[in-house]
């Protein structure tokens, strides 16, 4: 997103802005700032890689994943993937809270 600066770059490079969501009275909600084509409320996505988003690829958004390797040690005792729906809307005490039971 936003803060990392190669995908700013190219979000940026391809004519994409960030923006935060707002609401039907322009009043913003908060949370992740929203990908946009410029002068454009599309397609106003919360992640800069996606799958067959037409309209998200004219704002920069590509598919290539983005891959990240960590190696577990005996002190992990969880593995967590989600979403960034889920990130967005749930602090990470309250994931692991959750999966812990």
């Amino acid at each position: 997103m936003p803060a990392n600066p190669d995908e700013n770059k190219r979000i940026l490079g391809s004519g994409g802005v960030f923006r935060p969501f707002k609401d039907i009275n322009g009043k913003s909600s908060g949370g992740a700032l929203r990908l946009y084509m410029k002068n454009s409320d599309s397609p106003g996505l919360a992640m800069t890689r996606s799958f067959g988003d037409r309209i998200g690829e004219l704002a920069g958004l590509i598919s290539d994943p983005e891959v990240f390797t960590k190696s577990l040690c005996t002190a992990d005792r969880i593995v967590i993937v989600g979403s960034d729906g889920l990130f967005e809307f749930l602090d990470n005490v309250v994931i692991v809270k959750f999966v812990s039971q």
